[in-house]
């Protein structure tokens, strides 16, 4: 296919296509620095050249990575004994075997209220180089604006386990990621592009489209989420990529590469940015997930955050009965209340882990679709862990705030940064780098831990409980439980896949005190631990 030999430029959002570029805004004198967490200086890393369409923004270019080396600890349950070999449960459909690995073209389809019209560029006071486009909402609202069909062309990444599709008109994000055994886009898709009155307090409003967004160069969504990026398609022999770059100019270059391997069922996003100016630069980044895992497009009340962490900072909430924004609460319970639980909110809630992410995994997991979502991070590099919900109770805004539809989405924010009110000093010339791994999980009851290799899970099934392990590749290998002083209660030869989790029931297993499961691979060599001092009360896992 021609286009993934030349560089794939997708120009102008088509909603967008009658607002005016405006002039182009010079940097400003360098803003002061709140609480600057100093990244690590990075080296350049060569890429091909691309041909780069028209700007309408002033934004640059970028790349990314780095070692994922840290996995984490859980907030999980479970009840044991000693078992019989596991049982792979059957994938809720079965996966199909081709393409084994694609890149093509496609569209991706919404209804679209006709806001571009009433929008201007202007230039950003918190952000001097910036400019964002601002809505004039009074002018709006009298249009009496109506959806109209919109169809935005895509690039969609496809493996035996995975689908992926980025719009890059729409501000380069990642619109899909389904779960191919289940059939399940476990990111959030508003059908509706609708303006809301959220976004940066300078803007005044955003797009609740759905799909991860990149949120830069100030907090709370960024500018560029309605953007058009430059993007360019990438085929190896055991990878397809998708390489964004955000729209030129001053001071700020961003890269975000999009990454599906052959053999996995991972999602990989690289990262680089990079102050293009002679000035030191303080930079808000984030990266913002909105998810909905399973068939209904809408998290239910059994949905759970799962951050490896003993308190919570709060940015904001809804609930009266939670504590106030900046005040830092008890995790996973506060008061009595299971704040990592969707259902327990009377309002919205938005949180940080405090002071900072211990371990480099995160997760959603909604137990009533028994499928979520999986974040592997250096928290060394990107510190920030956010989580955001309207929740169900009075507190909370009706949906017709963002869609037409009754959908609704729960948020993970990483950030650079610890907090939305803290920012990271970019000296001029400087660059930041990292790599993140995202996956979608199922069949595991309730997420007790994820790694690089594997997700962990507490089932129940007829036999009673049991530990369920789902593996980001196939293979063979031998599965161990291990009881209290390295007795090994189970031994088992099996093969594991992404399609669907081994499941080791606990039944006769003794797990009321400290236990650990293994998983090698077919040389001996460790791919997954989990260890725990009292099941169902926490543990830790290694990568």
């Amino acid at each position: 296919m021609d286009f993934l030999r030349r560089a794939v430029l997708v120009m102008g959002l088509v909603v967008l296509a009658a607002c005016k570029g405006g002039p182009a805004v010079k940097p400003q004198p360098t803003p002061t620095l709140v609480q600057g967490v100093t990244p690590t200086a990075v080296q350049p890393t060569a890429t091909a050249a691309l041909a780069r369409p028209a700007a309408t923004a002033t934004r640059p270019q970028p790349m990314a990575q780095a070692t994922i080396t840290s996995s984490p600890s859980p907030t999980a349950p479970p009840s044991p004994t000693s078992a019989p070999s596991p049982t792979r449960t059957p994938p809720p459909r079965p996966t199909p075997t081709a393409p084994v690995l694609s890149l093509r073209e496609g569209t991706w389809e919404a209804m679209a209220y006709p806001f571009a019209p009433h929008t201007q560029r202007v230039p950003s006071e918190e952000a001097p180089g910036f400019s964002f486009l601002r809505l004039d909402w009074e002018a709006y609202g009298a249009a009496g604006p109506q959806p109209l069909p919109t169809a935005f062309p895509s690039l969609v990444l496809e493996n035996r386990w995975l689908r992926v599709a980025v719009v890059p008109a729409l501000g380069g994000r990642v619109a899909e990621l389904t779960y191919k055994p289940t059939g399940h886009n476990e990111l959030y898709r508003n059908a509706v592009l609708k303006p809301t009155h959220w976004g940066p307090l300078e803007q005044g409003w955003w797009l609740a489209a759905g799909g991860m967004e990149w949120c830069f160069p100030v907090p709370e969504h960024g500018y560029l989420w309605a953007e058009a990026w430059q993007a360019e398609a990438q085929q190896e022999r055991d990878a397809v990529s998708v390489v964004l770059r955000s729209p030129e100019g001053p001071p700020l270059a961003v890269e975000v590469t999009v990454r599906l391997p052959a053999e996995e069922a991972t999602l990989h996003l690289a990262f680089r940015i990079r102050n293009t100016t002679d000035r030191p630069f303080a930079l808000a980044y984030w990266t913002n997930a909105m998810l909905a895992p399973g068939p209904g497009n809408r998290p239910s009340e059994d949905l759970r955050f799962l951050f490896p962490a003993h308190e919570v900072r709060v940015h904001s909430t809804g609930d009266p009965r939670l504590p106030r924004a900046g005040q830092v609460a008890s995790w996973p319970v506060w008061n009595g209340i299971s704040l990592d639980r969707l259902g327990a909110w009377e309002g919205w809630f938005g949180f940080f882990a405090h002071p900072r992410a211990q371990e480099g995994f995160a997760a959603v997991y909604d137990p009533a679709a028994d499928e979520g979502v999986v974040r592997l991070f250096p928290a060394e590099v990107v510190p920030g862990l956010k989580g955001f919900a309207f929740g169900y109770g009075p507190g909370s805004p009706g949906p017709e705030a963002w869609t037409d539809d009754g959908s609704a989405y729960v948020e993970l924010h990483g950030g650079l940064a610890p907090t939305f009110d803290d920012r990271v000093a970019l000296e001029g010339g400087q660059e930041v780098a990292w790599e993140e791994v995202w996956y979608p999980v199922a069949g595991l009851g309730l997420l007790l831990h994820a790694g690089r290799h594997a997700a962990l899970g507490l089932a129940q099934g007829e036999a009673g409980p049991a530990l369920a392990l789902q593996a980001t590749r196939p293979g063979r290998g031998t599965l161990l439980l291990v009881g209290p002083g390295g007795e090994v209660l189970l031994r088992r030869e099996v093969a594991f896949s992404p399609e669907a989790p081994l499941r080791v029931p606990l039944e006769g297993v003794a797990a009321r005190g400290p236990g650990e499961v293994r998983l090698l691979d077919e040389n001996g060599k460790t791919l997954y631990t989990y260890a725990w001092q009292r099941l169902g009360q926490g543990g830790k896992g290694n990568p």
